[in-house]
């Protein structure tokens, strides 16, 4: 049986700093490792599947596997963790909590062999109890993607597996996507949207069956009231794909 990456929607919203493709799949990983374990005790877990996963993408050796541990937590760390909120008295305001309360490494003879992580109570719904307003994806899937922006919009579409369209403002799209924000609209389509939608729409071999992560996706912009053209503010992007 495949094993099933689960996580609360609004950790979609949150906006991964400078990820790259292999702390994407090991953050993943991690979260395999702690959903519905509860935030009341630490969590333990070898190592060896995080090890397996980046001896795939040509890890050299243990040393260097201790240094991306230690760099994908400093990043996790630094993560923008700004949830929007509203009180019974229709008072908005923001959230800035950080899922794991403390995370330590356990060496043995220098060479990482367990992580124990305490999930912050205030985050603990995103990986627990969850039964509703999720989202869902193979980890193997996932990490036989190519490119971190493909996989961030990978995450992004699975959280509308079955409905088969998405929408995002374009300013919270970037931000999430963690777009540079000078990057000109002809190099997005170049450079990030067409070549993930290539690759979120290609076949590939998996579980010994032919599989498409999204069959017929495609997106198109909605521009803002009163601008047209090549030359109109872009104000939301519209994905469309075949519903699971």
């Amino acid at each position: 049986m495949s094993d099933i990456v689960k996580y609360h929607n609004d950790f979609n919203k949150i906006k991964l700093p400078s990820f790259t493709e292999l702390e994407q799949n090991l953050l993943c990983a991690i979260f395999l490792e702690i959903k519905e374990k509860g935030h009341k005790e630490t969590i333990k877990f070898p190592v060896l599947k995080l090890k397996k996963i980046a001896l795939q993408s040509n890890l050299k050796d243990d040393k260097q596997f201790n240094s991306l541990m230690e760099s994908l937590f400093y990043k996790f760390f630094k993560a923008d963790f700004t949830i929007l909120i509203k009180d019974e008295k229709g008072r908005e305001g923001k959230t800035f909590v950080n899922l794991f309360e403390k995370v330590t490494f356990w060496n043995y003879n220098k060479l990482l062999e367990e992580i124990e992580i305490k999930v912050n109570e205030d985050f603990s719904y995103l990986v627990n109890s969850l039964t509703k307003e999720f989202t869902g994806f193979e980890l193997a899937e996932f990490v036989a993607l190519s490119g971190k922006y493909t996989k961030t919009l990978y995450r992004l579409l699975k959280q509308y597996r079955t409905t088969g369209t998405a929408r995002f403002e374009w300013n919270e799209f970037c931000r999430i996507m963690d777009i540079p924000e000078k990057l000109a609209m002809c190099d997005i389509d170049k450079r990030i949207l067409k070549p993930a939608i290539k690759e979120l729409s290609k076949e590939r071999n998996l579980f010994d069956q032919i599989r498409v992560p999204f069959k017929n996706l495609a997106y198109e912009k909605e521009k803002e009231k009163g601008t047209r053209g090549r030359g109109g503010k872009v104000s939301a992007i519209i994905f469309s794909f075949k519903p699971e």
